[in-house]
C-alpha cells in the first residue's frame, strides 16, 4: 500500500487506512467510460487490485502477490518464458475466480502504471548532457557539437596466417600432392619413395649426428648421408605456379577431362592456391599447419577398425594386397 501512496502522492491524499475499499462497491465510481491515461484513474484502479484477495477468503493480495513474483523472477534470473510457466501454473492449482495474473506481459503492463517501467535516455557520446527535458528533442551536444545518433566508422583488416587440418584437407587448401609417389608436399622431387608408395628417405630430417642415419640394419640397409630437405619458399612455388594453368577445379569429369595435360614438372600440384591471391601469402614461412589430434583419430580408427576386421570400414581389402603383390 505504501507503494501505491509513494507513487500517487496527489491522489493518495484522500486515503484512509483503516477503509476497505474493495468491500465497498460503491466507493469506486463507474470506470467504463472512464480514460484510464489518467493518473487519478490508474490510482483508483490499482488501489482496487492492490486490496483485491487473489482469491476468495485469500489474505494475499493480487498485486502483493505479484510483486512477490517479481521479487523471485529477478532473485532467481528467470527468463519472461519460464516467468510465464510459472505463473500459469499456480493460475491452475489455486481456486477458480482467482485473479492471477495469466503472463509477463500483464504483470508488465499493471507494473508499468506504478511507474516501475524504464525510460531510455541519449547520451552525449563525450558525455556532456543527457538528451532529456530541455535536451530531449535535440540531434546534437550543444557543447561539443557531436551528433545525437551519430555512427564510428572504421576499417577493419584481417589477415590469414595459416592453415590447420589433416593431410586431405592440406592437399585442397595448399594445392600440393598429398597422395602417390611424390606425396610430400616439402621434398617435391627429392623425395624418395619405393613402387608401394613407401618413403624411405625420411631420415634426412634428422640431426646429421643422429645416430639413426647410420643405422643401416634397422631401415634399408642403407645409411643416410644426405643434407636436410629446407623445402622451397613460397615465391619460389608461386613463379613455378604461375607458369601453367591447371584448369578448372570440378568434381565432374566432364569438365576435368577438358582440361589441359599437366607437364612433369608440375605434377607436384593439382591447382594454383586461392590463397596466393593474398599479397603476403608467398612470403609467410609457414603456411599450412596438419592437426595431430584430427590425424591420430584417423590413424587410430583405421587401426582398430582393421583389427576389428570391421566390414567396409579396414583397410585390409583385397585392392591393397593385390597393389602390394605387383
Amino acid at each position: 500500500m505504501n507503494l501505491l501512496n509513494d507513487a500517487f502522492m496527489f491522489a493518495a491524499s484522500g486515503y484512509q487506512e483503516n477503509v476497505v475499499y474493495d468491500n465497498a462497491p460503491d466507493t469506486f465510481l463507474n470506470v467504463s467510460h472512464v480514460n484510464y491515461n489518467s493518473d487519478y484513474d490508474k490510482y483508483n484502479r490499482l488501489l482496487r487490485e492492490v486490496q483485491t484477495p487473489l482469491y476468495p477468503d485469500s489474505e494475499h493480495t493480487m498485486l502483493g502477490t505479484v510483486m512477490g513474483q517479481m521479487k523471485m523472477k529477478n532473485k532467481r534470473g528467470k527468463n519472461n518464458v519460464c516467468f510465464d510457466k510459472d505463473i500459469a501454473l499456480m493460475k491452475k492449482v489455486i481456486p477458480k475466480g482467482n485473479s492471477c495474473l495469466e503472463n509477463f506481459d500483464q504483470v508488465k503492463s499493471l507494473l508499468a502504471d506504478l511507474g516501475l517501467d524504464h525510460q531510455k535516455i541519449d547520451a552525449c557520446v563525450n558525455n556532456c548532457i543527457l538528451y532529456y527535458k530541455d535536451y530531449k528533442d535535440e540531434v546534437e551536444c550543444p557543447h561539443c557539437y557531436e551528433p545525437r545518433h551519430g555512427q564510428t566508422s572504421f576499417m577493419m583488416k584481417v589477415a590469414a596466417i595459416w592453415t590447420i587440418s589433416d593431410f586431405t584437407a592440406y592437399g585442397m587448401l595448399s594445392g600440393q600432392q598429398t597422395k602417390g609417389y611424390k606425396a610430400c608436399p616439402i621434398c617435391l622431387d627429392d623425395v624418395d619413395s619405393s613402387r608401394h608408395a613407401c618413403f624411405l628417405g625420411s631420415r634426412i630430417h634428422l640431426d646429421e649426428d643422429h645416430k639413426w642415419r647410420w643405422d643401416a640394419e634397422a631401415f634399408d640397409g642403407t645409411e643416410e648421408h644426405n643434407p636436410n630437405t629446407l623445402g622451397r619458399s613460397g615465391e619460389w612455388i608461386l613463379e613455378r605456379l604461375n607458369q601453367h594453368w591447371f584448369g578448372y577445379l570440378s568434381t565432374s569429369k566432364e569438365v576435368t577431362n577438358l582440361n589441359p595435360p599437366t607437364p612433369d614438372e608440375f605434377k607436384y600440384w593439382t591447382h594454383k592456391s586461392v590463397f596466393f591471391e593474398l599479397p603476403y601469402w608467398s612470403t609467410l614461412k609457414i603456411r599450412h599447419n596438419l592437426d595431430v589430434v584430427h590425424i591420430l583419430k584417423n590413424v587410430c580408427d583405421s587401426v582398430l577398425r582393421t583389427i576389428l576386421n570391421l566390414k567396409d570400414k579396414n583397410k585390409d581389402t583385397p585392392k591393397p594386397v593385390l597393389i602390394l603383390r605387383k
